[in-house]
């Protein structure tokens, strides 16, 4: 079991992950939360290029590390780290103690410690390895001088282990999705809420309160949180088909779209599986779609400049203006797209178009099922 210190201070740490806006600074970020939630002396996100013999490193401080050689590093860490031999056994999810994969006498007359860490005061280490959406290693380094980690610590990593890897795939979304200026530049366009396995809310951000009341018209009673049911359907399925386990590999999951005009709400949740708490992210986005990639519905390439150009909120005179049709003739293409893509309406259009720019098969597939347009 984790005491309540660590775990507010884990919760918070995914709070934190979950609401760093930019991806370039994301790394550097992540080793500073990961520092201060676990209260060691350094903290390095580690990423590693096998076949090229390179890696990245990430470090809290800033700078700590970065007079270190990579060819005497990658040698010695090849050579003698105990975690390496283990990565080489099983790419689990787990976090290790040096202590528990090498008796510390031993490792002290390694050439590792005696050349590099006793210098840079590194005595005890957790490690763990995250997610990769390729053929590098990622990893999470932290180091003290002091004293060892403990089992709570090493549990408290471990329930970090799906929001590191969540928290750095919405923000690729996020990059790929939303142009400069798309949204108002005042609002906030991201929040969080913690559910239990009852659906009951523990935390919800207040700019997912005011979301919930204009996407769901829900009532909020003394500040009162209810997770709209279609919502917690969803989040429901998720907790159930993930709570058995987790692999290390990111695979695809599909997030829940609520769509309301031309804007949507998308839903992820990042489950728990050492405790009765799971994160969802909130983001809100503008329901726009490039006409790239739109044929892979079954448009043909006119279609799908239409239906670009009504995603973009053009109405069917503009876009006739654009393509040198008549309004009448951009009616008819709009018919046919209807057809082809089993909706009704503009917005249930522009909402598959967008799901198809953003998600790829997901939306072809019919996996993600839009919400009823409003």
């Amino acid at each position: 079991m984790i005491s309540e210190e660590l775990f507010r201070g884990a919760l918070a740490a995914a709070y934190d992950l979950h609401r760093h806006p930019d991806l370039q600074t994301y790394p550097a970020r992540l080793a500073q939360i990961l520092a201060q939630a676990l209260r060691c002396d350094s903290a390095l996100l580690v990423t590693l290029d096998i076949d090229r013999q390179e890696f990245q490193l990430a470090a809290w401080p800033a700078g700590h590390f970065a007079h270190v050689e990579q060819a005497q590093v990658l040698r010695l860490h090849a050579q003698d780290h105990p975690f390496v031999a283990q990565c080489a056994k099983s790419r689990s999810a787990r976090a290790f103690r040096l202590s528990a994969l090498a008796p510390r006498d031993r490792f002290e007359q390694s050439e590792l410690y005696r050349s590099l860490y006793r210098f840079l005061g590194v005595e005890h280490q957790l490690l763990m390895l995250v997610a990769s959406p390729d053929a590098r290693w990622r990893g999470v380094v932290l180091n003290r001088r002091s004293h060892d980690f403990s089992d709570e610590e090493q549990l408290a990593l471990e329930s970090l282990w799906p929001h590191l890897m969540l928290a750095r795939r919405n923000l690729q979304r996020r990059m790929r999705q939303r142009e400069p200026g798309a949204l108002d530049a005042a609002g906030e366009h991201s929040g969080v809420i913690v559910i239990a396995n009852t659906g009951a809310v523990a935390l919800c951000s207040e700019q997912v309160r005011i979301w919930l009341a204009e996407y769901f018209d829900a009532v909020l009673l003394m500040r009162g949180v209810t997770l709209p049911a279609e919502v917690w359907r969803w989040a429901r399925q998720r907790i159930e088909r993930e709570a058995q386990g987790m692999g290390l590999r990111a695979e695809r999951r599909d997030p829940l779209v609520i769509s309301r005009g031309e804007r949507c709400l998308v839903f992820d949740i990042n489950v728990d599986h050492g405790k009765d708490l799971h994160l969802l992210t909130v983001e809100e986005v503008v329901l726009n779609a490039p006409p790239i990639g739109l044929e892979a519905l079954g448009l043909t390439q006119r279609e799908a400049e239409v239906l670009s150009w009504v995603a973009q909120g053009k109405t069917n005179r503009e876009v006739g203006l654009i393509l040198g049709s008549s309004a009448r003739t951009v009616q008819k293409h709009l018919e046919h797209i209807f057809e082809k893509l089993g909706v009704e309406s503009r917005t249930a259009a522009i909402l598959r178009a967008w799901q198809s720019a953003q998600f790829g098969a997901i939306a072809a597939s019919g996996l993600t099922r839009p919400s009823t347009p409003r």
